[in-house]
């Protein structure tokens, strides 16, 4: 049915699929051989919006338009897009794109709310690697060979919760948790991409590799009304921000910890 999330396979013809060459080499390695195969979808990837997908890139129209009022739909698009990382004009991706355990609410200009759900621990608790496994947000869709982000802690933090600030590569869905987990013993994750600072282990990682760690002087509690920061510059300099509570959010503290060298791709908070 259109609109729910999809957790079983998803069946095309195969000579439908004939007709998207892009298609098809897009997705070289999901899909097997014979007449029909098959597709997991990612969490949040609704059938709706993975057919929308096919539709668009076999005929090179989409079924939705960005001024659509079924708001519903787009997202769903949008969502199946990335997840089989297939290119879509800039004008589709005005909104931003975040796990389904995620919500990200618009406050005002360029600042954005990001809301957990504690559901996202229960769920993963008990399974291998959970520890190192998390969700994303992609907060922009202004891909560059730098960034910077920004975020104050609001409501309860408990001991075990953790946050990473980063940037993403293009073609990396938010659809599916990632994992620090070289082993990637959690087999329903994928292994992390870009840069990423930890605010709960004051680590900075390219991907699953440590960059710096740090140690707590100088450093906030994850508490509410703490702030943080990472910013990474177009020479390659990878640079992590601090504040307690009270701090203007313009007024991080940075410290340089990386040098990284330019990035061959370009990445998103």
């Amino acid at each position: 049915p259109g609109g729910e999330a999809a957790r079983s396979p998803l069946h095309v013809p195969y000579a439908f699929l004939q007709c998207a060459d892009y298609f098809r080499a897009a997705l070289s390695g999901r899909w097997g051989a014979g007449d029909e195969a098959a597709v997991e979808l990612g969490d949040g990837v609704s059938v709706r919006g993975a057919v929308d997908v096919v539709l668009f890139l076999c005929n090179g129209q989409a079924p939705v338009s960005p001024e659509d009022e079924d708001r519903t739909r787009l997202r769903e698009f949008v969502l199946a897009a990335d997840f089989f990382g297939c290119g879509l004009p800039d004008v589709f991706r005005s909104g931003v794109l975040c796990h389904p355990l995620l919500e990200v609410r618009p406050l005002e200009d360029e600042v954005l709310q990001v809301v957990s759900s504690r559901c996202f621990a229960s769920t993963l608790g008990s399974m291998p690697s959970a520890g190192t496994t998390y969700v994303a947000a992609r907060l922009s869709n202004e891909f560059a060979f730098g960034f910077e982000v920004e975020v104050r802690l609001e409501g309860p933090w408990a001991r075990r919760d953790k946050l990473l600030i980063g940037g993403l590569p293009r073609g990396c869905p938010v659809t599916q948790a990632v994992t620090f987990d070289r082993d990637n013993r959690l087999g329903s994750a994928k292994s992390v991409e870009g840069i990423w600072f930890s605010t709960r282990s004051l680590r900075a990682h390219s991907g699953t590799t440590l960059l710096w760690r740090g140690n707590t002087e100088g450093f906030p509690r994850m508490d509410a009304g703490s702030r943080w920061g990472c910013r990474l510059s177009t020479e390659g300099v990878l640079s992590v921000g601090h504040g307690g509570p009270g701090t203007h959010i313009d007024g991080l503290a940075w410290v340089e910890v990386a040098q990284v060298g330019r990035q061959a791709v370009a990445l998103a908070p």
